[in-house]
């Protein structure tokens, strides 16, 4: 299989990943944030141009300003110094006025047109994009204020429009101001903040990667020593994040394959010793009925001698091949209607003459038990192996007994219930050091040397998988001094 490998590891994929975040997040906050105080400030330029303009309607209202008041009667000569006095009044205040930045004044005709503008600038004309055409002028000489904003490259430029007079003069004027963050936004503060913010945050999604990362490097280097064989490779959990859960995952995993290579070995070498000792009684009997140094009854007693190690053999591989199977999920069970009670009759009557020749008393008692479905076989040899480990640790002169009898039903694993089978022996027991090892393959041959060389020391292996391999569950419970109960739970 082709190994596919990225060009970026996952500290430059969350890196890029946390910087483009964080940097589409201030774009889009300093956008939204720029429309908002754009937004503002030209809805309060908007509000003070309003109430600059209310305040020049006041001053022309007012007759106590000294404009010239608007008689009948007047010749035209009256008339138009009142209208330039009225004009220069308009005119005077304009550039008195420090929001307004640009104006233009207007004078209506007796049609109520408009005339061409007087521009007052006090800073730039603002005002070079207006159209006067947009403006209701009976609307503004009866009071009411007009306003809007014109858009330009240049920004945005807020103008309102008001009317004002008196009988010898009628007057429009516009007033206008560019709000000071549409000229100035990006050379404010808040773009330096927002740089900076952004400078901040690629730092933070740097250390953020790099702490996020490093303990998955050292996991990554550590399973590497693993695959390479280094069974003692460890890593150091730093937090109680799914991470750490991960290291502390990983170290079990790396002690367990540590006991399965100690394990592994053991039994190797249990195996080897096994398999030369039959091989070393059956090659040196063999040489000496060769070489004719055993003759008459010795030659019979030496043939004997070689077909019990060889029956050893035989049993020894075929336990081997099991195990095998059973590891490699090759084993094959023959489910069939079983009458279990009387199966385990007709075992027990045939391991009756091993005990008694052994020096042992042996008992069987069974309450009936209902029809199940199982593998008869695989039973037979699950309890085989447990009276032959019984017959192995029981001293002369004590008990071995054999019970079996319906459980009770248990909704967490067999709603329909259980059958128990016991091999119980008064022996001398296991130490409570020893039980939880018990099930493991030749633990017991190694630790616990019993006092027959019967079986092949994989017997109580091959009884917990096949159990297992079953449906059931293999328990036993041992009192030094009192002896030990082997248990087998099949679901019915």
């Amino acid at each position: 299989m082709t190994e596919v490998r990225s060009r970026f590891s996952l500290r430059d994929k969350l890196l890029l990943v946390m910087t483009g975040v964080t940097g589409a997040a201030l774009v889009l906050a300093g956008f939204v944030s720029v429309w908002l105080v754009r937004r503002s400030v030209v809805e309060s330029t908007r509000d003070e141009l309003v109430r600059q303009a209310d305040a020049l309607v006041d001053f022309i209202a007012d007759p106590e300003l000294g404009l010239p008041p608007s008689r009948d009667g007047q010749t035209p000569e009256e008339r138009q110094v009142a209208r330039a006095a009225t004009f220069g009044a308009f005119t005077a205040v304009l550039r008195l006025v420090s929001q307004v930045e640009s104006a233009e004044i207007f004078r209506v005709t007796p049609e109520g047109t408009l005339r061409q503008p007087e521009r007052i600038n006090v800073e730039t004309d603002l005002l070079a994009d207006f159209d006067q055409a947009g403006l209701d002028v009976e609307a503004l000489l009866a009071g009411e204020t007009q306003t809007g904003v014109i858009r330009s490259r240049e920004g945005a430029v807020v103008w309102v429009a008001a009317g004002a007079g008196t009988r010898a003069e009628r007057l429009v004027f516009v007033l206008s101001a560019a709000p000071e963050t549409d000229r100035s936004i990006w050379r404010s503060p808040m773009l330096a903040a927002g740089l900076s913010a952004l400078a901040l945050a690629v730092g933070m999604s740097v250390w953020f990667a790099n702490r996020l990362t490093r303990p998955l490097r050292r996991l990554q280097a550590a399973a590497g020593a693993i695959a390479n064989g280094d069974l003692t490779a460890r890593v150091e959990p730093t937090s109680g994040d799914e991470v750490g859960v991960l290291g502390e995952t990983f170290n079990t995993m790396a002690d367990e394959l540590g006991r399965a290579r100690q394990t592994e070995r053991s039994f190797v070498m249990s195996v080897s010793h096994d398999l030369r000792t039959p091989l070393t009684s059956i090659k040196g009997y063999a040489e000496a009925i060769a070489d004719g140094a055993v003759t008459g009854d010795a030659a019979v007693a030496a043939g004997q001698v070689i077909e019990a190690e060889a029956g050893r053999l035989e049993r020894l591989v075929h336990d081997l091949l099991d195990l095998a199977r059973l590891d490699a999920s090759e084993f094959r069970l023959h489910v069939q209607s079983v009458d279990l009670d009387a199966d385990l009759r007709e075992l027990a009557a045939s391991f009756a003459r091993r005990a008694d020749e052994a020096g042992l008393e042996f008992s069987v008692a069974g309450s009936p038990l209902p029809e199940i479905r199982t593998d008869p076989d695989r039973v037979a040899q699950v309890v085989a192996n447990l009276l032959e480990n019984s017959l192995r640790y029981t001293q002369e002169g004590r008990a071995i007994s054999l019970t079996w009898t319906a459980a009770s039903p248990q909704p967490d694993a067999w709603p329909r219930g259980a059958v128990r089978i016991d091999v119980s022996d008064t022996g001398d027991g296991i130490p409570p050091e020893h039980l939880p090892h018990v099930f493991e393959r030749l633990y017991v041959a190694g630790h616990l040397p019993g006092a027959r060389q019967v079986g092949t020391g994989l017997g109580l292996a091959i009884v917990a998988e096949l159990t297992l391999a079953l449906g059931g569950r293999a328990t036993v419970d041992s009192t030094p001094g009192a002896g030990t109960t082997f248990s087998v739970w099949l679901p019915i």
